[in-house]
């Protein structure tokens, strides 16, 4: 039986030697800083809405699971919560991830699942919701991380 997104993204285990792996991406995030993973279709999300609207949006009586990798102790610590909404996951940004997504990267966690989530963020097939300003993902550190994902920090948005 093929493992669903929730059951993937549950993986802490899994995840977590990704993080440990990839230790110098994450090297200059400061305590507290924060990265969610959510299956976009989990959350209602449409893309077009305004972002008040989705911002306040539930996702439903049992919400929704997150991957959530948090700086702590310097290192980067893989957890898996359950979410109402996108306020709720208290992150600095989300990575909105479809099915198929997620499961290229479970499939990769061993390899290259970083990359993976990269070619997809190109794609359109992930989603990234910040909620943090420039100055803000500055500070906490995460230039590097987005750097390696292909985003320009400092250029133009996405």
């Amino acid at each position: 039986m093929a493992l669903s997104a929730n059951d993937m993204l549950a993986d802490v285990a899994g995840w977590q030697r990704m993080l440990d792996r990839h230790a110098e991406l994450f090297a200059e995030l400061v305590a507290g800083a924060r990265i969610g993973i959510l299956p976009r279709e989990a959350t209602g999300f449409a893309p077009g809405r305004q972002p008040a609207a989705w911002r306040e949006a539930r996702f439903g009586p049992a919400g929704a699971p997150m991957l959530a990798w948090e700086a702590a102790d310097g290192r980067m610590r893989a957890a898996c919560e359950r979410v109402g909404g996108f306020a709720d996951a208290l992150a600095d940004f989300l990575l909105l991830a479809d099915g198929q997504s997620i499961a290229e990267a479970y499939a990769a966690l061993d390899g290259d699942a970083l990359g993976r989530l990269k070619r997809r963020i190109r794609r359109g097939d992930v989603m990234l919701c910040t909620f943090r300003t420039r100055a803000e993902l500055a500070a906490a550190g995460y230039e590097d991380f987005l750097d390696s994902l292909g985003l320009a920090f400092m250029g133009a948005c996405r």
